[in-house]
């Protein structure tokens, strides 16, 4: 963890950050949760607590090439990737970032790619959400959040309801977490719709926990994978 970040960790204890609501800070100096709860709290502010409305986080263009430190174990690939197809979609997940913070002012874009990972459109939103259009070409949809939080209800319609979306991703603004959510062989809508619409969202964090639960113990047919940068030593 670098010093910038501790000390906006020890400013969000006091309750005085931008980067976090009150609540949040108010729960911090509570000790309902702690820093080690989940690894994403030591890598910066907006993962504070995964999922809650955090300050939007401008990027810098520069933090791009951090994505090239988002390492995927080969054990962890996502179903019908290979080294080839990981590489493709993480550069494109760079131009995604460059071209949020050139032209939309860091809000959301996203990328729809085709069965061979190229490029096909960009969609530009705002803070808090993008309108993305699907074709039958689409298999992969990519695109950021602002305020570091996992998954929206938005997104996982559009994962379900797209027939040939095969896979939908997410990076935050910090350019140090990807999020992968895959449909497997036996892909069962109508119950991940159930599970998605038993979620409650006015509590994000517990959303996202309930899902990833429920995924391990139904057979959904979807996998949702989350990467990391990878820190160094001198980042510990």
């Amino acid at each position: 963890m670098s010093a910038r970040d501790d000390e906006q960790i020890k400013e969000a204890r006091k309750g005085k950050t931008s980067s976090v609501t009150k609540y949040y800070a108010e729960e911090l100096k509570s000790g309902v949760h702690t820093l080690d709860d989940q690894r994403e709290h030591s890598l910066f502010v907006e993962s504070l607590i995964k999922g809650l409305a955090l300050t939007k986080i401008y990027i810098k263009a520069e933090n791009a090439d951090k994505i090239d430190d988002i390492k995927i174990p080969k054990e962890e690939m996502p179903e019908g990737w290979d080294d080839s197809t990981k590489t493709k979609v993480w550069a494109h997940f760079k131009d995604l970032v460059k071209e949020s913070e050139a032209f939309n002012n860091s809000n959301e874009v996203a990328f729809t790619l085709n069965k061979n990972a190229d490029f096909h459109e960009s969609f530009y939103g705002d803070e808090n959400s993008v309108t993305i259009c699907t074709s039958e070409s689409t298999i992969y949809v990519l695109h950021n959040h602002p305020n570091g939080s996992s998954f929206s209800p938005d997104d996982f319609r559009v994962f379900t309801e797209s027939n040939s979306v095969k896979n939908f991703s997410l990076i935050t603004n910090t350019c140090r977490r990807i999020e992968i959510l895959t449909k497997l062989d036996g892909f069962d809508e109508s119950l991940f719709k159930s599970i998605v619409n038993n979620a409650e969202f006015t509590r994000p964090e517990n959303a996202i926990s309930y899902i990833k639960q429920k995924l391990l113990e139904e057979p959904v047919g979807v996998k949702w994978s989350v990467y990391y940068e990878q820190e160094n030593d001198n980042h510990k």
